[in-house]
């Protein structure tokens, strides 16, 4: 049974390339999971954590250490794709909250890689996409990124953009304002 009194915000980063170039036969891997749980009774994170994930079809690019912070050695050290789903499960119970992401790219990409290699999806059916949210309780004529509306709500950025602890509670911090917006 899902329960209501906790929302899991889920931001992944993974591998990528500042141009794709021919010939290059890796494939997009997440390497790092950040997760936030947002305790819904007070409107604020209650537990927050960042799962550096060992990739296995890509390696880590200039471009993508660039962007994200995350080197090809902390991936190294980091955990099986398999054993970050675990913790997911275990230590977040992440099938038994619903969940958020900012767009649906996070959804796709994990339902992708747990198909890729065979593995039970983690999360609830139940997901919400915080960005279309955001867009339509703000009145806006489209979705916008996640920096844009972290300014637009008056809240100053925290932590690094592009990692993604940093980008799960910059968003969870907007889930704050969309509630505190709904009364």
């Amino acid at each position: 049974m899902l329960e209501l009194d906790k929302l899991l915000v889920i931001d992944l980063e993974c591998t990528c390339w500042e141009h794709e170039v021919a010939g290059n036969d890796e494939r997009q891997d997440i390497i790092e999971i950040g997760i936030c749980l947002f305790d819904m009774q007070r409107g604020a994170v209650a537990a927050a954590d960042s799962l550096i994930v060992r990739p296995t079809r890509s390696t880590v690019s200039p471009f993508c250490e660039k962007l994200t912070s995350i080197s090809q050695a902390m991936v190294d050290h980091g955990l099986d794709f398999q054993d970050a789903l675990a913790i997911l499960r275990e230590r977040f119970r992440s099938a038994s909250y619903p969940w958020a992401s900012w767009g649906n790219f996070d959804r796709h990409v994990l339902m992708q890689q747990c198909r890729d290699f065979g593995l039970d999806y983690p999360m609830s059916a139940d997901h919400l996409n915080l960005k279309t949210l955001y867009a339509l309780r703000m009145g806006l004529p489209k979705a916008i990124g996640l920096y844009p509306a972290v300014k637009r709500s008056g809240l100053q950025w925290e932590g690094r953009h592009h990692r993604g602890v940093d980008d799960a509670r910059n968003t969870a911090r907007l889930l704050a304002c969309i509630f505190a917006r709904a009364g």
